[in-house]
């Protein structure tokens, strides 16, 4: 006799006859009456795949959000355990990441003096070049003109000097 896979079902057994074909279908639709059963139970125990819960339904959640921060809670950066001198600080000041933590500073201070070329301003070259050239403004009388990234030193009357 042949059983099915994963139940072990009695399945018809071509050389019988009818009569005890019928027999062995009757106990074969029972079991399988039982299973679809045990399954259709479990299933009715199930939540819906959708469905929705109420605060008070879910084990202490009510707890844990009332101590929670209020979404309308404001505090100063001071009150940061890793700000200092925020409150303090004067109008344009940035904050500085330090080893005693975030610090107030001047943006000069934070970035220290440097300076750059040309080359290194994006689109400096290509705006100085669409500007009136000296030739189209007529005579300069400058007997001579510097540009330079440090400040202005000696010269004369009518000197030009450009600090870039």
């Amino acid at each position: 006799m042949s059983n099915t896979t994963h139940f072990n079902l009695a399945k018809p057994i071509d050389t019988a006859d009818v009569d005890e074909e019928f027999v062995r279908l009757q106990g074969t639709l029972d079991l399988l009456d039982l299973i679809l059963k045990n399954l259709q139970d479990l299933i009715n125990g199930k939540a819906p795949a959708s469905h929705a819960h109420s605060i008070a339904e879910i084990t202490d959640l009510a707890a844990q959000l009332a101590a929670k921060m209020p979404a309308t809670q404001t505090f100063k950066l001071d009150d940061l355990t890793d700000v200092s001198g925020a409150d303090g600080a004067a109008n344009g000041y940035v904050l500085v990441r330090s080893a005693l933590g975030w610090l107030p500073s001047s943006p000069l201070a934070a970035l220290g003096t440097h300076g750059h070329t040309i080359a290194q301003i994006t689109g400096l070259t290509e705006e100085l070049a669409a500007k009136a050239s000296a030739s189209s403004l007529g005579t300069i009388s400058a007997s001579n003109i510097t540009v330079s990234a440090s400040d202005p030193s000696g010269g004369e009357d009518g000197d030009l000097w450009f600090k870039v």
